[in-house]
C-alpha cells in the first residue's frame, strides 16, 4: 500500500524545511524503496532556489517560474537536509511525495 504526502506554502526569502519532519512515508525510504518528489514552483515570474540549509540566490538549483524538479530520496535524513528560499516575494511551492510504507 502507497503513502502520499502533500503541500502547498508559500514562500519567502528565507530558507525553510521542505519536510520540516520525518513523516513516516520519509523514515521509510531507502534505495531499494525510493520516495519520489516533485517540488513544483506555481508562481509566474518568481524563481525557487533548493539546496542545503545555507541556500540562497547564488548557490541553490533554480526552479523557474512553472517549472518542477523531480527527485528520488533514499534516506529520510536527505528528506530532511532540503531546503527552499524565493528570490523575491512569497511564490507558491507545490510538494508531492510519493511512496511505498514499508512491510
Amino acid at each position: 500500500m502507497g503513502h502520499v504526502f502533500s503541500e502547498q506554502e508559500a514562500l519567502s526569502t528565507t530558507a525553510e524545511a521542505v519536510f520540516p519532519t520525518a513523516d513516516i512515508l520519509l523514515r521509510n525510504a531507502t534505495p531499494d524503496n525510493p520516495i519520489r518528489v516533485v517540488l513544483k514552483n506555481d508562481d509566474a515570474a518568481i524563481i525557487i532556489y533548493v539546496g542545503a540549509s545555507t541556500v540562497d540566490v547564488n548557490t541553490g538549483f533554480a526552479i523557474a517560474a512553472g517549472a518542477s524538479l523531480n527527485l528520488d530520496i533514499t534516506h529520510w535524513k536527505d528528506a530532511l537536509d532540503l531546503y527552499v528560499v524565493a528570490a523575491s516575494g512569497t511564490p507558491e511551492l507545490h510538494v508531492l511525495a510519493i511512496g511505498a510504507l514499508a512491510a
